[in-house]
């Protein structure tokens, strides 16, 4: 853990940033870089893929078992991963199509 960490951190996606709590000694905590924020959806869709298919039964993202979840500061509610256009319009896997930059 501590190696993947480190690769991390010279990478920028994360820094080190030291903390301590009242009365324990001193520890690191690793912040997102502005690198590692860009990184976060491609994280959270894995975490979610494994929840859903290492952790449950494949049928439901909600069966799965796995250490964490993740949920919005103020109104308490999950946190789910979309695909949307600009206009707000959410597009499921079968309503892409792949296209050539001009």
């Amino acid at each position: 853990m501590t190696d993947r960490l480190g690769r991390l951190v010279d990478l920028g996606v994360v820094r080190v940033a030291p903390y301590q709590e009242p009365g324990d000694r001193a520890r690191n905590e690793y912040r997102l870089t502005h690198k590692g924020v860009d990184l976060l959806p491609v994280m959270v869709s894995l975490m979610s893929w494994g929840d859903r298919h290492l952790q449950g039964d494949g049928d439901d993202a909600a069966s799965g078992g796995g250490p964490v979840t993740l949920h919005d500061r103020t109104t308490g509610e999950p946190v789910r991963l979309e695909l949307r256009t600009p206009s707000g319009h959410i597009v499921a896997p079968h309503e892409m199509e792949p296209r050539a930059r001009p």
